[in-house]
């Protein structure tokens, strides 16, 4: 069916300047693995992107935190479980994970209940919604950025 992804990301804190992204993914048709598996690996490149930026240079050892509620995923990435979805995503982002664990030891990624509550997941949920429902509407094959400040949810990248 239609599939969105969404992510929210939050700099470590105290760092000098606080970050926080939140984006939404319509990725045309997919299963919720493929949703779940995309979310991670654009956190990922956030994660990334923070440490290699000159604001993760000033706290290298700040501990990053990744949560998300798909279970089959989580472990995919750090229990050797099967691949829950798309071989060439889940493997890009394994090897993602991977390279992140040997630069950031402290990076830790936790599995949580979905609809726990927690601000992050429940505001990457409502994203990937939003990112679900462009894809139902539009009879989106791509994947799109959507922006979810417009009625329209007119494209943002």
């Amino acid at each position: 069916g239609p599939s969105g992804s969404g992510v929210f990301f939050s700099s470590p804190h105290p760092a000098p300047t606080p970050i926080n992204v939140s984006l939404g993914f319509a990725l045309g048709h997919g299963d919720n693995n493929w949703g779940e598996m995309f979310g991670i690996y654009v956190l990922l490149l956030l994660v990334v992107e923070f440490y290699d930026s000159v604001e993760g240079l000033l706290c290298p050892d700040l501990p990053a935190f990744r949560f998300s509620d798909s279970l089959s995923c989580i472990c995919y990435l750090t229990d050797n479980w099967a691949n829950p979805t798309e071989k060439g995503l889940a493997r890009a982002t394994r090897k993602l994970y991977r390279s992140i664990i040997e630069r950031h030891p402290r990076f830790r990624i936790y599995w949580v209940k979905g609809h726990s509550n927690i601000s992050g997941n429940n505001e990457a949920d409502r994203k990937a919604g939003q990112g679900s429902k462009y894809s139902m509407e539009y009879q989106n094959d791509g994947i799109v950025c959507v922006d979810d400040n417009t009625d329209n949810l007119a494209l943002m990248c």
